[in-house]
């Protein structure tokens, strides 16, 4: 490896500044994504209590989807605390998925406005019809359950391989080597 002196001032000038623009752009982006987080949550109350009658607003599919994103929510704080995820991440996390989420709801829905808007219909016509809303609402909700779901921490390869297997080790006489056994083997 060469030694930092040997590098021309050229190429560490480049380098700071090919570094400082790539954590400029990766700040930028966590803070577009954690933008959208906030938009998920203003349409999360604007898509369940679209009419502002409170608890009389909701329909039998909310209902379901409040009860499914509540199990999916709890199934993600378990999981976080099996993991020994710390609570600023756990909470970054889940930000991180819904602002990616709500970032994939936003532009579905300009694109399915634009098509609407390039195959000749007026832009308010288009933005009242009804199956715009409802692709938009399904979008909305499966996407946020698919979202709590995926976000839910997993164990990686190496946390994998230590999990106690279905195999049993067998200890034999020193002429055999060690042999593994299924549990119906034995």
């Amino acid at each position: 490896m060469r030694d930092h002196k040997d590098v021309p001032l050229g190429i560490r000038i480049d380098s700071m500044i090919a570094r400082f623009l790539r954590k400029s752009l990766y700040w930028f982006w966590s803070a577009l994504i954690f933008a959208f987080s906030g938009v998920f949550f203003a349409l999360f109350q604007l898509t369940i209590f679209e009419y502002g009658e409170g608890l009389h607003d909701i329909s039998l599919h909310e209902w379901l989807f409040l009860a499914l994103s509540a199990l999916l929510f709890w199934r993600y704080c378990i999981h976080c605390s099996n993991f020994r995820i710390p609570w600023g991440t756990r909470i970054s996390r889940i930000l991180m998925f819904l602002g990616g989420l709500a970032l994939l709801d936003v532009l579905v829905f300009m694109a399915l406005v634009l098509s609407g808007v390039f195959a000749g219909e007026d832009l308010h016509s288009v933005l009242a019809e009804p199956k715009l809303i409802y692709i938009s609402d399904g979008i909305f909700w499966l996407g946020t359950l698919l979202t709590l779901y995926l976000a839910s921490p997993c164990p990686g390869i190496e946390i994998a391989k230590q999990l106690p297997s279905d195999n049993i080790p067998v200890v034999q006489s020193e002429d055999v080597p060690l042999q593994s056994y299924d549990k119906e083997q034995i």
